[in-house]
């Protein structure tokens, strides 16, 4: 195939999106649409060299997999061994774990199996994965193991028969896709079923190419313009909320099909810009670039404990053109196949043999459990506090698993009934409440089911709670025959106002949201629909003749509280006084507050910052303590902190 600089220099534009969205730098709230250009433009390149292949009669699938093995393994195993060295000195015991058992998933061509069981990939409750961007490299290369005999198979059909059969395989598949991200969206996003319309997209280019088909110069000059403007737009008007792939992913890949194909018979404007020569090095460099940004961006902020600051994100991106620049250089370019088929070939042997490594430590650091010893007894508490507990977790499901109920009865025979009903962070609340519904003769039940507020008749736009209307329903139903008396709500309250509401573009991309959606809409119609869902419920309850008590949310602090006083305790830094000040809670919460107070007497208030804030600071430990098993969720300690907090509860 011959050189394509618009395609070199889209690549460039993809890899820059990512990198930009992955270092938070604000510009690109949906900046991971570079993945799908990549995707559009794989389809495109490999359709092309294997019709080239098959038409001339040399197609050889040993040939063609040995071409991408050495296209796409010896840069990956470089940064995969490097990346398990750096975390041995950086991350915690169960992270690194986590690490090598990523690390294997590479190896075996599925790390988008692996993520899509154990991360969402716009999770904020969790230390961010140094290889999680693999995923897609693992949709890459199944792709590369499935399509070549799909591809032999349709060359038996007529050349407008296997356009056709393409474009409709890519309708077929884009429809699935849509269904599936309402329906499971993890599997959706990381899953190659729901992906390979994009593939499919690029493909059916590269089929119209061969049959020639273009259009005037001022209609290919316009798409080309109007294909980069989409991408742009989709990377500045979606955001981490947005439902995806789904519908929106239509317009960064409708935007790179358009590109692609307008400088398909001659360079337009289109093809100029992406031309220039800082684009196409990064273009040339984008497969390094892309495998080294994600590991470097993740480990120094775990390092720091938190988000980088803008000088510490300029030095991490800097450490990121060195490594991509020495990989591309030392790595790619000595093993890639080029042009020339007599061209001397490097052995894989240093490769494999790294590989193998990094393998045999991947194996016996899962073995070894990350191996705590690294650590100091307080580095290690501290990096504890963040496993799940099963039993604060046993009751904590949701539908439609059975028992979502949990009733805990106390010592002696209860003079009262009471419910606490939330998502996760009313499941936080459960080992000092039942400790004080013991203490006081109180039963308490547990209804709590992550990413669902307990708010009636309420859908969440952005959570994957899938039966959250369901599961709230079954609760108040269940107020009256188990006889409770009070009820506590408790939940992340700020999860369901995001910071950044959808754009207009978002929303007519979304058809999963409807009006009354919580998160779904502008700033004003978020605020609305969950005032009144708030009145809605409480409404609801004191006509059950039920006390209602809601707890204020719990301080959000501003890096992952476990493995940030880890990182302080093995530095044998002061950890004392980490936390948010009490003026950025109160900040952060005074739009909720309001809809709060708005409730007036029908409610009763508690507010935990009394307790995590006494001395104006909301700490992250306690002795040797953590508050938090995360940057949100109080741990069992966190708990039993507030408990003179919710002692009000039992009288």
């Amino acid at each position: 195939m011959k050189f394509r600089p618009d395609v070199d220099g889209l690549r460039g534009v993809a890899v820059l999106l990512v990198v930009a969205y992955h270092a938070k730098l604000g510009v690109v709230p949906a900046g991971y649409i570079g993945v799908d250009v990549f995707l559009v433009i794989s389809g495109f390149v490999i359709t092309g060299m294997l019709l080239e292949l098959i038409e001339r009669g040399r197609f050889s699938a040993k040939t063609f997999l040995a071409r991408r093995l050495r296209r796409l393994m010896p840069a990956a195993v470089v940064v995969v061994a490097v990346t398990l060295l750096a975390g041995w000195f950086i991350l915690g015991p169960r992270d690194l774990r986590r690490l090598a058992g990523s690390s294997i998933a590479v190896f075996a061509l599925a790390a988008n199996f692996f993520f899509w069981g154990r991360q969402g990939y716009f999770a904020d409750q969790s230390p961010e994965q140094p290889l999680l961007h693999a995923w897609s490299l693992g949709l890459e290369e199944q792709f590369y193991l499935l399509y070549p005999p799909v591809l032999l198979l349709s060359a038996a059909l007529a050349p407008r028969a296997r356009i056709a059969t393409c474009a409709l395989a890519a309708l077929a598949l884009f429809a699935f896709g849509v269904w599936l991200t309402g329906a499971h969206a993890g599997a959706a996003f990381y899953l190659l079923p729901a992906r390979s319309w994009e593939f499919l997209a690029g493909a059916l280019l590269a089929l119209l190419a061969g049959r020639g088909v273009w259009s005037p110069a001022w209609l290919r000059s316009a798409a080309g313009l109007g294909g980069l403007g989409g991408i742009v737009l989709a990377a500045v008007a979606l955001t981490a909320t947005t439902p995806y792939p789904g519908v929106a992913a239509l317009l960064p890949v409708a935007g790179s099909v358009a590109v692609i194909w307008a400088n398909g018979a001659g360079q337009t404007l289109s093809g100029r810009l992406l031309g220039a020569k800082w684009l196409l090095a990064l273009g040339t460099v984008s497969y390094s670039l892309y495998l080294w940004h994600w590991p470097t961006l993740t480990l120094a902020r775990y390092y720091a404990g938190r988000d980088l600051h803008p000088l510490e994100t300029l030095g991490a991106l800097t450490a990121v053109a060195f490594l991509t620049y020495a990989s591309w250089r030392g790595v790619e370019r000595q093993f890639r196949l080029g042009a020339d088929p007599a061209a001397p070939r490097r052995p894989l042997t240093v490769i494999v043999a790294l590989g193998a490594v990094a393998v045999a430590a991947s194996v016996i650091l899962v073995r070894g459990d990350g191996f705590p010893s690294r650590l100091s007894v307080t580095a290690l508490t501290f990096d504890s506090a963040s496993l799940p507990d099963a039993d604060s977790n046993r009751c904590h499901k949701g539908p439609p698993a059975p028992g979502t109920l949990c009733t805990y009865a106390p010592a002696q025979s209860a003079h009262a009934h009471l419910l606490v009903w939330g998502d996760s962070h009313a499941n936080a609340l459960v080992p000092a409440l039942t400790e004080l519904g013991r203490a006081h003769a109180v039963t308490v039940t547990q209804a709590s089911y992550s990413g669902c507020p307990p708010l009636l008749s309420v859908r969440v736009a952005h959570l994957p709670a899938r039966y959250c209307l369901e599961f709230n329903a079954r609760v108040l139903q269940s107020i009256a025959p188990l006889g409770v008396s009070r009820v506590l709500l408790a939940a992340y309250w700020t999860a369901y106002l995001p910071a950044r509401p959808q754009a207009p573009l978002a929303r007519l991309l979304d058809p999963y949201r409807r009006a009354d959606s919580l998160g779904g809409g502008d700033a004003a119609q978020n605020t609305r629909n969950l005032a009144e869902a708030l009145r809605r419920t409480v409404q609801a309850l004191n006509a059950l003749g039920v006390e209602v008590w809601i707890l204020h949310q719990v301080p959000t602090q501003n890096m992952l509280v476990p493995w940030a006083l880890s990182r302080a305790a093995t530095r044998g830094q002061d950890f004392a006084h980490l936390g948010v000040t009490l003026t950025e809670y109160r900040r952060s919460q005074s739009q909720v507050d309001r809809l709060l107070d708005d409730l007036g007497d029908s409610v009763r208030t508690l507010d935990p910052a009394a307790r995590l804030c006494a001395s104006g600071v909301c700490l992250m430990s306690l002795g040797a303590q953590a508050l938090y098993i995360d940057a949100n969720h109080l741990s069992q300690s966190g708990a039993r902190l507030i408990e003179p907090t919710l002692e009000p509860l039992f009288h």
